[in-house]
């Protein structure tokens, strides 16, 4: 699969929306792990999906 700039950077985006969204829900709540930590986790796990998306089917990369 090849991924150019404008797709990950929408998908990035988005992660990042949706992380903010639920960090602000929790923080509005007063529970642990708000803001910056849901968007942080959100925007990570996309990119290492992404990455791992990326090389998927090439024998030698191994992302675990």
């Amino acid at each position: 699969m090849e991924l150019d700039t404008q797709e990950f950077v929408i998908k990035t985006g988005v992660a990042i929306i949706a992380g903010f969204l639920m960090g602000l829900e929790r923080q509005v709540k007063n529970k642990p792990a708000g803001l910056k930590t849901n968007t942080l986790v959100a925007l990570g796990a996309t990119i290492f999906i992404l990455v791992g998306m990326t090389f998927e089917g090439d024998d030698e990369t191994d992302l675990t």
